[in-house]
């Protein structure tokens, strides 16, 4: 004759069921913090792709002679305003200018402040070679125009 305990019938005890708990807490905390470096990477990835955009907004604008209401802008550019904000210019061949956008990233740091990129009319020429970098916490894009008027991101 067989006798079941009554032990074995009881189901979990308690301590297995704090060592799952544990597992589930560990499991998550992990994925949440991959889930906020995501997050980071991505704002810093969509910054770099909307100012290549807006770099190359500015080029076309350049190239193809868009004026300004009456007015006939010689240039177009773009130029760092502060660590996360960045304005789309024309300059007047009387050397005043105007701004056409000004431009908000969230969430990034960008630099060089102060720095910016201009593109002349009707070759549409930059003003040189020029870096900007995009950075969130450890995440990092350069955005690059290169002499010939070549953009890209690194």
């Amino acid at each position: 004759m067989k006798f079941m305990s009554l032990k074995s019938a009881a189901g979990f005890t308690f301590i297995e069921l704090l060592i799952v708990i544990s597992i589930i807490a560990v499991m998550s905390t992990l994925a949440m913090n991959n889930y906020r470096d995501s997050q980071k990477q991505y704002a810093v990835y969509t910054a770099a792709q909307r100012l290549t955009a807006d770099l190359r907004r500015a080029q076309n604008m350049a190239l193809s002679g868009k004026t300004q209401g009456a007015l006939v802008p010689g240039l177009y550019g773009v130029s760092i305003l502060s660590a996360g904000q960045y304005k789309i210019f024309y300059g007047l061949s009387d050397g005043s200018s105007g701004t056409v956008e000004t431009i908000t990233l969230d969430d990034v740091t960008l630099s060089p402040i102060g720095t910016g990129v201009y593109f002349t009319s009707p070759a549409s020429t930059p003003s040189g070679s020029q870096t900007f970098t995009i950075v969130n916490g450890s995440y990092s894009k350069g955005v690059t125009v290169d002499a010939g008027g070549s953009i890209s991101i690194n």
